[in-house]
This record gives structure tokens, sequence and C-alpha cells, in this order.
């Protein structure tokens, strides 16, 4: 699924400090890599049980637009973020001028959750929702 979300002040990039979980410190709090004209950022949001997600938000370098347009993505039924989903949004941010937020359902990847590789297309769609929200909240 490819969802774009709207180029308007609702949505707009901003700083992702809150990229760690205060509840669990051990957690990297927000590992950026950069290269070709793309930055990649971990970052955590909670699905609506509590449990907690893991994505990549992308933004391209020098992009001179403020606010970006946001394409959030997340696999099919039962894959993950680094499943080839990267190669897409790396080319968006760098030659698209997207930013791109990509992540794991709970279950899956990076994502907490047992039991592993639960695939629930309605829990998957409600951690779209999640998603989106935590996008809007944290980026607006």
């Amino acid at each position: 699924f490819i969802l774009f979300g709207p180029n308007d002040d609702i949505v707009r990039y901003g700083s992702f400090d809150s990229t760690s979980d205060p509840e669990n410190p051990d957690r990297p709090k927000g590992r950026v890599i950069e290269k070709d004209g793309w930055k990649r950022r971990d970052v955590y949001f909670k699905a609506s049980d509590g449990t907690q997600c893991h994505g990549w938000f992308y933004v391209p370098i020098d992009s001179g637009t403020d606010p970006l347009p946001v394409v959030l993505m997340a696999s099919g039924m039962g894959a993950q973020i680094d499943f080839g989903m990267d190669t897409y949004a790396e080319y968006f941010a760098s030659q698209g001028g997207f930013a791109c937020f990509l992540f794991d359902y709970r279950n899956f990847g990076s994502s907490e959750g047992l039991p592993r590789n639960l695939v629930d297309p309605w829990r998957h769609l409600d951690d779209w929702r999640s998603a989106l929200t935590f996008l809007k909240d944290t980026a607006g």
C-alpha cells in the first residue's frame, strides 16, 4: 500500500527527537543514516494497543521545500520494511523530493509484539491509522 499525505501545513517535517521510547531507554535514539541525497532516521510509535512499532523516516537532503509532501508506506501481508521498500523510499526522497515514512506492523520486523509475524489485516489497518496519527502529531 502507498498512501500519499496532504501537501499542506497539516503534515510537516519536524524534529524527530522523540524517537526513543522513554519507557524503554535501551532502544537506540533515532539512529540517522545519510547518503546519496537522502537522510533516514529510526522512529518509534505506539499502536492502538500500546505495542511499540518501528519505522524509518526519510527526507531529501537540501530539498528547499517546506513543508515536504509525505509518502506513508507499509508492506503487504507478511513482509517488513527492509524487504525492498527502502529502495522506493530512497528514490522518492533523493529524486522526487518526498519525505517517506515506512513502518513495520506490530509483530513484524523491528516492531514489538507477539506472536511474531502475525498476519491480521484488521490490525494492519489499525497500525496504518496509528502511523498516520503519529506522523501528523510528531511532524506537525
